[in-house]
């Protein structure tokens, strides 16, 4: 019912309570709106959970899933989706969460989760002290307890059916989501380029034009607007693809940093070669953002000659300044996973990484 005078987490935190045995987070590409006490009401509900869970690990069970970038559907909101992946990574080290790509990804991983975590339950429930008294009629027999041993198969039961991606594999699928992105750089990159080129051959044509010839130039300014619209069409197809294949690399190389570094692994040359690859990744990013930058401001210094070119014009800049809005925000985060790989122990990785890079180079 409305309630005045209090914050709306305040009325769900007193709806909810803390008599529940199960906590399940669940995450996409928005991370929330704040709270009093946490940048988003998710990120509260969670806090107070895992407090729970810290004073007493036996008094509930905690479940977190975080729908992969890739497959959500929705527009990505890059400094959103950057606050879910920092939330994700703060809460790695406690091992509670799970990755899922659709709805019924969902379902599978959450109804195998739940009929496990409900047996535990269940058994605990079990193991609590009976208040029935026997009654004093009853002769007492007084023989050895016999107590049933343990299932020897408890732990395994209690796996997840998940396949955890080691290093190996996860070196491999950033190589390939990086490569993708670039590739979709490079179509961006090339599709700015055609248009530079269009919109400069139009303006040459327009040189010397006298007043006798408005008519050339609403020819050349109708070719131009034909142009920018093509572009426009062009990059819309591919900046969600470029955004979903980059950010998928970058959230990979932190799960790969992760690892490295709780299993006291790669060597000092080692990372130094994925920081010089993130290095060059970089440097594409930013000349091609810089382009991105003159073209918009080519475009937005052209005159305001019909309403079509108009309509255009501000659809073109509304393009590019998406784009170069995505990039800043992947040069930053690249240059956090730089932080990280140059903050990271010297550490041998041993014969296992050297055959594992090995068969990848064969490959």
């Amino acid at each position: 019912m409305p309630v005045l005078g209090r914050s709306p987490q305040e009325i769900i935190d007193e709806d909810i309570g803390d008599q529940y045995d199960i906590f399940l987070g669940i995450m996409s590409t928005r991370f929330g709106t704040p709270t009093k006490s946490a940048a988003s009401g998710t990120q509260h509900e969670f806090e107070k959970a895992y407090s729970r869970k810290a004073s007493d690990p036996n008094s509930i069970e905690l479940m977190f899933y975080f729908q992969n970038p890739g497959h959500s559907g929705r527009e990505i909101v890059p400094s959103e989706l950057q606050k879910v992946l920092d939330f994700k990574e703060s809460i790695s080290s406690k091992g509670l969460y799970c990755n899922y790509n659709n709805t019924d990804d969902f379902r599978t991983h959450v109804t195998s989760h739940l009929a496990k975590i409900l047996g535990r339950i269940s058994d605990k429930l079990q193991s609590q002290p009976s208040n029935h008294t026997p009654k004093k009629s009853q002769p007492i027999v007084e023989i050895d307890d016999v107590t049933e041993p343990d299932d020897p198969l408890r732990f395994l039961n209690q796996l997840d059916d998940d396949d955890e991606l080691g290093f190996v594999e996860l070196s491999d699928e950033i190589a390939s989501a990086m490569a993708a992105a670039t590739e979709n750089m490079d179509r961006l990159v090339s599709s700015v380029t055609k248009l530079s080129d269009e919109l400069v051959q139009q303006t040459r044509s327009l040189e010397g034009t006298t007043p006798a010839s408005q008519e050339q130039a609403k020819r050349t300014l109708k070719a131009a607007s034909h142009a920018m619209e093509r572009f426009v069409t062009t990059s819309s197809s591919i900046l969600p693809s470029f955004q979903s294949n980059l950010f998928n690399g970058l959230q990979l190389s932190r799960e790969l940093l992760i690892i490295l570094s709780q299993d006291n692994i790669g060597t000092e040359e080692e990372r130094a070669t994925i920081f010089q690859q993130f290095e060059e990744l970089k440097s594409g990013m930013q000349i091609s953002l810089d382009g991105f930058h003159s073209m918009s401001q080519a475009v937005l210094d052209s005159p305001r000659a019909t309403s079509e070119f108009n309509r255009a014009k501000k659809r073109t800049n509304a393009i590019l300044q998406g784009a170069s809005s995505l990039i800043s925000s992947a040069i930053e985060q690249v240059e956090s996973v730089q932080e990280e790989l140059e903050s990271g122990p010297e550490l041998s990785l041993g014969d296992i990484l050297s055959a594992a890079i090995h068969s990848n180079e064969e490959r």
